[in-house]
């Protein structure tokens, strides 16, 4: 009970301390899933992969 008092102070202060200082930790996690949805639909990337592949099996299939 003693020891988990002063713990739960400390943790609550680096906590604040963290969010005050930094003020990056709340930010990021919000960034990093909108990013992905954003590259995952404007990227072309994800549509190249599968386009890509067909013609590479066709040739595959064409040389044997």
């Amino acid at each position: 009970m003693i020891p988990s008092m002063p713990i739960k102070k400390s943790q609550k202060v680096l906590s604040e301390k963290c969010a005050q200082k930094q003020g990056v930790p709340p930010p990021l996690p919000v960034v990093k899933p909108t990013k992905r949805s954003k590259i995952g639909k404007s990227h072309p990337y994800p549509l190249l992969t599968p386009l890509e592949r067909p013609p590479k099996t066709n040739k595959i299939s064409l040389t044997p």
